[in-house]
């Protein structure tokens, strides 16, 4: 006999979300919470944990580049003088600026081109210093790593072209680079080189 006083709970019936959204959520509820295997990576899970909801347009313009670039050493954050230190700081290479803007005056420039591809590699680096000097391979950069041993390649930062010729997608490169870590004073050496070499092409 039902007791009056006490009528029975009416069950609240939410509506279903579409299967595909039920999916997704079961997906991502798995996936935060799922515990780390021996030695596998979560990083990635965390990162998007704590992922900011808007990137900034900076984040999208270094991104589309990077995606382009394919070489994460290209856009990898700068490396202090430690291990474990802040942030390396830079000089502009005044004699780097002069040399580029006589390549780009005497038309020794690539328009287009495929920089992660482009770029010196650390052999491409060996090889020319076997043949030149270190005066040579730090004209080919726009830093100067602040604290950094003279002839040492760790002295020098953001190279710009092959080691013939300065590379347009070398410029944005390192405009880029410098704008994302807020080297300021490179930054804009590397903003009038490009100007001055779009000036010259036209």
């Amino acid at each position: 006999m039902t007791d009056r006083r006490h009528p029975p709970e009416r069950a609240q019936h939410r509506p279903l979300a579409p299967a595909g959204l039920r999916a997704v959520a079961a997906h991502r509820t798995h996936a935060l919470h799922k515990p780390a295997d021996d030695g596998e990576q979560q990083v990635g899970e965390r990162e998007t944990e704590h992922q900011p909801a808007h990137a900034s347009s900076m984040d999208a313009i270094i991104g589309s580049v990077n995606g382009a670039c394919g070489r994460t050493r290209l856009w990898s954050r700068p490396r202090a003088l430690g291990q474990d230190g802040p942030v390396a700081s830079y000089s502009v290479n005044k004699r780097a600026v002069a040399r580029a803007k006589r390549l780009i005056d005497g038309h020794q420039y690539v328009l287009d081109s495929v920089w992660s591809d482009a770029q010196p590699s650390a052999a491409d680096e060996n090889a020319y210093l076997e043949s030149r000097s270190w005066d040579e391979y730090a004209e080919w950069h726009l830093g100067l790593t602040e604290g950094a041993t003279d002839e040492t390649k760790a002295r020098y930062g953001f190279v710009y072209g092959d080691f013939r010729r300065v590379h347009r997608m070398g410029l944005i490169a390192c405009q880029f680079r410098a704008a994302e870590w807020r080297h300021k004073e490179i930054e804009l050496a590397a903003h009038t080189l490009l100007q001055h070499l779009d000036d010259i092409r036209v």
